[in-house]
């Protein structure tokens, strides 16, 4: 799905596309290719190919390439620790 002329909505990918194209990103960036033109290459807006390889910069490949996933942290829920639960 487009959202405007030359980008395309990756939330509608698969995981495993998803991946892929961040893994593209970031070796085009690595040949030299400028960032607007990868943005232009593979269908995606500046600021997610900006995104991407900030995130590569900062946390390296693996990290960059796995991507961000939505909802809290497993440690973080509520039901996580049984033992602070109240008991009556």
């Amino acid at each position: 799905m487009m959202t405007d002329a030359n980008s395309l909505d990756g939330r509608k990918l698969s995981l495993s596309a998803q991946k892929a194209l961040r893994q593209r990103v970031i070796e085009a960036d690595k040949k030299g290719i400028k960032r607007t033109q990868i943005a232009k290459t593979f269908g995606m807006s500046r600021q997610w190919v900006w995104k991407v390889l900030r995130a590569f910069e900062k946390h390296g490949e693996e990290a960059a390439i796995a991507g961000h996933s939505r909802g809290p942290k497993p440690a973080t829920r509520c039901d996580a620790s049984p033992d602070k639960r109240k008991r009556s």
